[in-house]
């Protein structure tokens, strides 16, 4: 991980974080949130890893591994309370026929520096994540299910899918926007 002055745009110092292929900073900014996977250990399953880097101390405070999961796209909720990771497909035919395709994972960020894993969501394959804002409580959550056509809609509090709305046509890639 390098550290980069905003004004020079040099890099001031690099930082091991060594494993994770992607970084995205989280909560009040205190924690980088990376994101690796290891196709290498296991010829029949691909091990995805998330840490937590905490940025004043310059290290790793706490890490999990959550086996048979490709890491594709971040989503952090507008109340930045849950962090939605999508999954695809990679590895060897081997790793790839015991790959979970098809869930939502939902961390607890307000459990920060600790990495929560709170629910794996079933809802098909997932294009992209959008978020409607509700009254109270956390927002809606939107996401395509490309495979299958539809809308899934999952309630921001309970993590519970609410209702998955068919959508007309074939799509072998789909994306979802929300506009309040």
């Amino acid at each position: 991980m390098h550290i980069v002055n905003p004004r020079s745009q040099a890099i001031e110092r690099t930082l091991a974080f060594k494993g994770h292929s992607n970084l995205f900073m989280a909560g009040d900014g205190r924690f980088a949130i990376g994101r690796g996977a290891d196709r290498k250990r296991d010829p029949l399953h691909v091990i995805a890893r998330i840490s937590a880097f905490d940025v004043t101390t310059e290290q790793i405070v706490d890490s999990i591994d959550v086996p048979d999961v490709y890491i594709s796209k971040y989503f952090i909720n507008p109340e930045s309370t849950k962090l939605y990771l999508t999954v695809s497909s990679s590895g060897s035919p081997e790793q790839q026929g015991n790959l979970k395709t098809d869930v939502l994972m939902v961390f607890d960020l307000t459990a920060l520096p600790r990495i929560n894993l709170i629910a794996e969501i079933r809802v098909g394959e997932i294009g992209s994540v959008a978020f409607v804002p509700v009254a109270s409580g956390n927002s809606l959550v939107c996401c395509s299910d490309a495979k299958a056509s539809a809308l899934v809609v999952i309630d921001g509090d309970s993590d519970a899918v609410l209702e998955r709305i068919a959508v007309p046509g074939e799509a072998s890639h789909s994306r979802v926007w929300a506009m309040s």
